[in-house]
């Protein structure tokens, strides 16, 4: 059996536990909601070491790699976040800026918002928000086109593989760090379910990296003031 094979077969496992997770999801079995979720994770952990173990033998083509991450990110689109309820703010905090609305100033508690649905799930709707302003903004496009929580996690998915296909591009700098973002279970977990939009601010984050590395400070700088506005732990490196 050719190297290309093998490594189709490591698809395999990953595919059948994804298509159980939106069987269970479709079903509405919500007793297998949390339970399913540490199957899952745990069996993904040995199909991700075949594959991480095929690709040090040989590289995979970046064809596998983005299937590794629709197959096993797909079912995740359509579930409810169980392990997070942070999505169910950021659809909230977009919308309610098309209403014309400030959520640093607003909270979800505030008496304006009351008998709101989608207030009917946020964890503590007394404190206003505070992710800084560029993902806001992100927040507020997104729930203009629409407020259903699979296109949130479809852009920050889509901001992952973009994280993947730069790591990719340029594996003579990073290695083999494309690998690991594309097929560790967590990350996918992260991002397509839980809906976390951590992908977005360490794409810009990478971005910055790169330029400052072509001497560009200008753009380097620029690139690192967005991924501090999606997210402020880039402080750090200043």
């Amino acid at each position: 059996m050719n190297r290309l094979r093998m490594r189709m077969l490591t698809l395999v496992p990953l595919t059948a536990l994804s298509g159980l997770h939106f069987y269970a999801n479709q079903m509405k079995l919500e007793t297998f909601q949390f339970s399913h979720f540490a199957v899952l994770y745990i069996t993904m952990i040995p199909c991700f070491a075949a594959a991480y173990y095929f690709n040090k033998k040989s590289p995979y083509p970046l064809i596998i790699i983005i299937s590794y991450i629709i197959i096993s990110a797909f079912p995740y689109l359509w579930s409810s976040p169980v392990l997070s309820d942070d999505a169910y703010r950021y659809i909230w905090e977009g919308h309610v800026q098309n209403r014309g609305y400030n959520p640093f100033l607003n909270p979800p508690a505030d008496p304006e918002f009351k008998g709101d649905p989608l207030i009917e799930k946020i964890n503590f709707p007394e404190i206003p928000a505070v992710y800084p302003p560029l993902i806001q903004l992100i927040f507020r496009v997104l729930a203009l086109v629409s407020l259903s929580m699979w296109f949130f996690k479809l852009f920050f998915l889509s901001a992952l593989i973009l994280t993947v296909l730069v790591l990719y591009k340029n594996r003579k700098r990073f290695g083999e760090t494309f690998f690991v973002w594309a097929v560790l279970p967590l990350t996918i977990i992260e991002t397509a379910w839980s809906a976390h939009f951590e992908a977005v601010g360490v794409l810009f984050l990478l971005i910055s990296i790169l330029f400052l590395e072509q001497s560009k400070g200008l753009w380097a700088g620029l690139f690192l003031a967005f991924s501090i506005s999606i997210k402020l732990m880039p402080l750090m490196f200043l």
